[in-house]
């Protein structure tokens, strides 16, 4: 690049990385430890999401109003009508009452409603095959003498405000001698048994269980009581709703599927005067069931794999921060003294022994001993020191002179001198050295090369011209 100020508008500039050791990245003890533990947390996170248990799902519960009302199929529920005391005791005396079902459609024409079809459904009294799911259900609500429906099944849709209704209806009549077969009783005792009753209809409501993965719908027994009085006509209506729950339970992509069915929305309670005190046309209590514009949606989603993944990469972000803050300075401690050790080597300090003991040569811990020759080896006097050998011979009268300078002698006083010197000395690698081709020695004590002689300082010979003029003269 020319010019260095336009290297950072390149936007293809290639990273430069630095290998150490055959490798990019380097560990410690401290950041071993602390990956363990995100390891370990990262597992129980992983073990306890909902993708094994399907205990914790993400709910919506959201009542919606629709325009119109849907139609509703109520069947196979837990249905019975009955006349009870205030200790919840049934009746059943078609002497003095009786209970009709219907259901019953009916259309708008011309702003008027006509009666399309009435279709009446019989009624029994009820026993322990009327409850197939739960018999005990039968004795738990002390069902004797209450009525039960022959087919369990009715259909309700639309309401007054709309082009059609379809509803369904129950109502209670004085005996009125219409059946030949029963013998009605007096107005009196009529009237004497209605004092303190009440009207008791128990019908399936539904229970919503969002956390129950498999059935998140299960039924309950609604108990509704209202009292009773001849001299009223009491009227109530009773909505039905639908609950949709939806259920996502797919690990990756979405995958739902559905339960719907009818539960009790709320009532109303109206009621007229008699015109009589025993009016034996009109029924005295009617209850009738319409289906409600409400629909309660419930969407239960469970965890995928992504939503799982999503969420540890949080918690792994956050440790992995704290991971860095706390393993820098060790990593970076661990990796200055690997560097430091792979490119010098570093001799110990000579021990106690090796001080006291000079004769012992001091050794490296990486590099072992070379041996080498002194091809020149070094003059621990120079020739001013010597003495003349034209003086020996002059000397050589004097014995006792003799001795003193006599080269032998002197040779054994100095072994150094005209010999060669085998050394064997320890030393580490470096970049040059004393003798070509050799490398550098390394020595802790000057006087540990040679007990008992001063270090030998090595004089370089002078450089000798060819041609020059002091060497022609001599020659």
């Amino acid at each position: 690049m020319p010019c260095r100020c336009l290297q950072s508008f390149d936007i293809f500039k290639r990273p430069i990385y630095l290998h150490f050791n055959s490798r990019e990245k380097n560990a410690s003890r401290l950041g071993f430890l602390f990956s363990l533990g995100i390891y370990v947390l990262i597992i129980i996170e992983f073990l306890k999401s909902d993708i094994f248990f399907y205990e914790s799902p993400t709910i919506i519960n959201q009542p919606t109003s629709e325009a119109s009302r849907r139609t509703l199929n109520f069947s196979n529920k837990v249905f019975t009508v009955s006349i009870v005391d205030d200790h919840s005791l049934a009746f059943a005396d078609p002497s003095i009452f009786k209970i009709l079902a219907k259901n019953v459609y009916m259309s708008s024409k011309d702003g008027a409603y006509d009666f399309d079809e009435i279709i009446y459904k019989p009624l029994h009294l009820c026993t322990e095959e009327d409850f197939p799911s739960d018999p005990t259900v039968f004795y738990d609500l002390g069902l004797n003498n209450s009525y039960c429906l022959d087919d369990n099944n009715f259909l309700l849709s639309g309401y007054w405000d709309e082009s059609y209704v379809v509803y369904f209806s129950l109502e209670v009549y004085i005996c009125n001698g219409s059946d030949p077969d029963i013998i009605c009783k007096s107005p009196e005792e009529i009237k004497d048994f209605f004092t303190k009753k009440y009207f008791n209809l128990v019908f399936s409501s539904l229970k919503v269980d969002d956390e129950n993965y498999t059935h998140p719908i299960y039924l309950k027994n609604l108990n509704e009581y209202k009292l009773m009085d001849l001299r009223l006509n009491k009227m109530m209506n009773i909505f039905l709703k639908e609950i949709e729950v939806t259920t996502d339970d797919g690990l990756i992509f979405s995958s739902t599927w559905d339960v719907n069915d009818i539960d009790f929305d709320y009532s109303e309670v109206d009621f007229s005067f008699q015109q009589s005190e025993i009016n034996i046309s009109n029924p005295i209590f009617t209850c009738d069931f319409y289906s409600s514009k409400n629909v309660q949606k419930i969407s239960r989603t469970y965890e995928k794999i992504s939503n799982i993944f999503s969420n540890i990469g949080g918690l792994l972000s956050f440790l992995m921060i704290w991971g860095f803050l706390l393993t820098y300075l060790e990593n970076t401690l661990s990796l200055t003294v690997q560097i430091m050790k792979g490119l010098y080597s570093f001799q110990p300090p000579a021990t106690k022994d090796q001080q006291s003991s000079p004769d012992k040569p001091l050794m490296t811990t990486d590099s072992p001993p070379h041996k080498f020759i002194l091809d020149n080896p070094p003059k621990l006097f120079s020739q001013e020191h010597l003495p003349d050998k034209n003086l020996l011979e002059e000397q050589k009268q004097d014995p006792a002179l003799y001795e003193k300078t006599n080269p032998q002698n002197l040779e054994k006083q100095n072994p150094l001198q005209g010999s060669t010197i085998s050394l064997e000395i320890a030393f580490r690698s470096q970049p040059s050295g004393l003798i070509k081709g050799l490398p550098m020695p390394m020595r802790e004590e000057p006087s540990g090369l040679l007990k008992g002689l001063p270090m030998p300082v090595r004089e370089e010979a002078p450089i000798e011209e060819k041609n020059s003029p002091e060497k022609k003269k001599k020659n």
